[in-house]
């Protein structure tokens, strides 16, 4: 008797041949993206971001109407895990799009 496979198993292709790794390079950029940014924290792409003032939960709203699914995890720590899937270019459109999503947060906060 034969078992049935899931159908997943039978004709993807495994993430690591359909898109190249992310280089970690890319996602330290994110420091530099704005400047109530006071740092990252975190190995690979499973990062922590943290700002210099309590504003994670208003970036988090912010990075949802945009299109991104982030989640605070302190006051001032927004928590980035994706997929591992995520290609190069969605963690450039990330790292982009936080300057602004920080500065509409910030304006949200005032």
């Amino acid at each position: 008797m034969r078992t049935a496979r899931p159908r997943w198993t039978t004709t993807a292709t495994p993430p690591s041949a359909a898109t190249p790794p992310v280089p970690t390079p890319t996602l330290g950029l994110i420091s530099s993206a704005h400047p109530a940014i006071s740092g990252t924290r975190g190995r690979g792409l499973l990062r922590a971001v943290t700002f210099e003032r309590p504003i994670a939960a208003a970036v988090a709203t912010q990075a949802r109407d945009a299109g991104f699914i982030i989640n605070p995890v302190a006051p001032d720590a927004i928590r980035l895990a994706p997929p591992l899937i995520i290609g190069r270019p969605e963690v450039d459109a990330f790292v982009s799009a936080l300057g602004p999503i920080a500065d509409r947060a910030i304006e949200e906060m005032s």
